[in-house]
């Protein structure tokens, strides 16, 4: 292939190709969902060999929304999407991304299906019949230049095609002008895989009956026939098959139109295959209409459908995209103002925090407020799982524990009443960890209820590090027990870190966890205890540690200190 590494695989599917382009050269990489690193070292997934690419330049990998992200690890010259240059971009369809002389192009294999016309007939028929049919014309001679009447032909429906603006409307529309003749029939269908039996009715995706011809029985829109050996030798072979039915008064030996005294022309060619099945065109009319380069036009129709069909769902795609984007920006927004600001009005005390989701929104949860009788409360919380249900049930935990706090005194009673509203509302598979207290600035008199949360550490100047007794409670949402408050006195210059698991489970390129034990010892280490000090000596130690490894969960820093 290449000399790159091609990257760890997920399951036997790549989940895009990534085009790289350089001048007139051209490779292709196949990137999982866990993506790759980019960059001009040895070491990364992808090499751009270039003086104007960093050694590790570039992250790019796929999102739990399906969507491919390309991410800048702090290059010298960037990351550009067109002219735009960006840190973290969702690319879209189409999208071209540069990295120093390169242009790199991400493919997704497009696994949408067009939908079938519930409008057609849903009876259909398989005639199993030898000597109802002589193949005349199978697989690829070499194709002769079309006349000037099919070419003309051809433009017309290019031209039709060029204005469609749904995948949906595609095949209908083929179908209409390839049948608009009398006695003229032409269908698209779905066949399954050759390693699955053909069914006794094939699934029609769309059709057209080209009305009564002169001197035959009128099409049956409700019975269609097929031939049996025509759509398995297109799809044993892959290639255009073209037949003919002999004359024949026999019922028997009818065909898609059913005019059992003149001889008819059937064809059948590829337009898209997909894993497990592959849509066919089939055409069926009268022998005697046939011209002499019908088969090489129905192939270029073919060739056609399949050019614009690609772009048809490559739009929608892009639309589609564009229409989650802007839900997850705008969810984004909404949960950033959520985000609490500190209070204004502290004396004797110091906060401080950070929130950072693993993708556009998150599940951790962070807050602090004034109560009425000037405590301040403070909760940092963890979600089950990750994006838009994690959010949600977020933004649902924030308007509980406020509510809970204007009328319960106590932090247990309040968790008690905070789980019993989680236990009736949130699904089966989800829970919430939370770390809740209530503390008074004045004698630094600390009360909390820890529910499954990590511990928080308690940092003493010059003194060192303790984890907090746990009075710890299951997590919230599972099942209902009485909780039990711990209290604690946090003394002038002695600080509380409430951390979630995104900077414990942080992972380093080696696997390795940042861990506990690291986080006792980096606060340990640390001189003097103001909040901000302490969150931020936090957030660059695992980010130091995670290196160029992915952010693989939330991550929420609080600290408070005692002046």
């Amino acid at each position: 292939m290449n000399s790159d590494k091609t990257p760890t695989a997920h399951s036997a599917t790549p989940g895009a190709i990534l085009t790289i382009a350089d001048g007139e050269q051209v490779r292709e990489v196949l990137l999982d969902v866990a993506g790759a690193i980019i960059g001009r070292s040895a070491a990364c997934d992808v090499v751009l060999a270039s003086e104007r690419v960093s050694r590790r330049h570039a992250r790019i990998f796929q999102d739990p929304f399906a969507r491919w992200i390309v991410e800048d690890l702090g290059s010298q010259n960037g990351v550009f999407i067109g002219e735009r240059r960006v840190q973290a971009h969702a690319v879209l369809p189409g999208e071209r991304i540069h990295i120093g002389p390169f242009v790199l192009n991400l493919t997704q294999p497009v696994e949408q299906d067009i939908a079938p016309d519930r409008a057609m007939p849903s009876s259909t028929t398989l005639l199993q019949g030898a000597a109802d049919m002589q193949v005349v014309r199978e697989g690829a001679a070499e194709e002769a230049p079309l006349s000037r009447a099919s070419l003309k032909e051809l433009n017309r429906l290019v031209d039709r095609l060029s204005e469609l603006t749904r995948p949906a409307d595609l095949y209908p529309e083929v179908c209409r002008y390839l049948a608009s003749a009398p006695g003229t029939a032409a269908l698209v269908v779905r066949l399954p895989s050759e390693n699955v039996a053909l069914p006794a009715a094939p699934e029609i995706l769309a059709g057209h009956l080209g009305g009564k011809a002169a001197g035959s029985s009128a099409p049956d829109a409700t019975n269609l026939y097929f031939s049996r050996r025509v759509l398995e030798a297109m799809r044993s072979s892959r290639e255009p098959v073209m037949a003919k039915s002999a004359h024949t008064a026999d019922a028997h030996m009818s065909l898609t139109i059913t005019d059992e005294a003149a001889p008819r022309a059937v064809l059948s060619v590829p337009v898209c295959e997909a894993a497990e099945s592959l849509d066919a065109l089939y055409l069926d009319l009268p022998l005697e209409r046939t011209p002499p380069d019908l088969f090489d036009f129905v192939q270029a129709v073919a060739r056609q459908v399949r050019f614009v069909r690609k772009g048809l769902l490559l739009l929608e795609a892009k639309a589609q995209r564009q229409t989650l984007d802007s839900q997850l920006a705008l969810a984004r927004e909404i949960q950033t103002r959520l985000m609490p600001s500190t209070p204004s009005d502290l004396h004797g005390v110091d906060v401080a925090l950070h929130y950072e989701p693993a993708m556009w929104v998150g599940g951790d949860y962070v807050d602090i407020w004034r109560l009425a009788d000037g405590r301040l409360a403070f909760a940092v919380g963890d979600v089950s799982g990750k994006g838009l249900p994690a959010a949600m049930v977020m933004s649902n935990l924030q308007a509980a524990l406020r509510t809970a706090t204007s009328f319960c005194p106590a932090a247990a009673d309040i968790l008690e009443h905070v789980d019993r509203h989680l236990e009736r509302h949130l699904p089966e598979s989800m829970f919430v960890t939370l770390f809740f207290g209530l503390f008074s600035a004045e004698d630094g008199r600390l009360e909390y209820v820890n529910a499954g949360h990590i511990p928080p550490l308690l940092v003493h100047p010059q003194v060192g590090a303790e984890w907090l007794e746990s009075a710890s409670h299951i997590v919230l949402g599972v099942a209902r027990e009485p909780f039990t408050p711990g209290v604690v006195t946090i003394t002038p210059g002695t600080g509380l870190l409430v951390v979630s698991d995104g900077i414990t489970e942080a992972m380093s390129p080696a696997g390795e966890e940042f861990g506990m034990t690291r986080l006792e010892k980096l606060m340990t280490a640390l001189e003097g205890a103001d909040a901000r000090r302490i969150v931020q000596a936090t957030t660059e130690a695992a980010r130091r540690f995670r290196g160029f490894s992915p952010q693989r969960d939330d991550i929420t820093v609080f600290a408070l200190c005692k002046k």
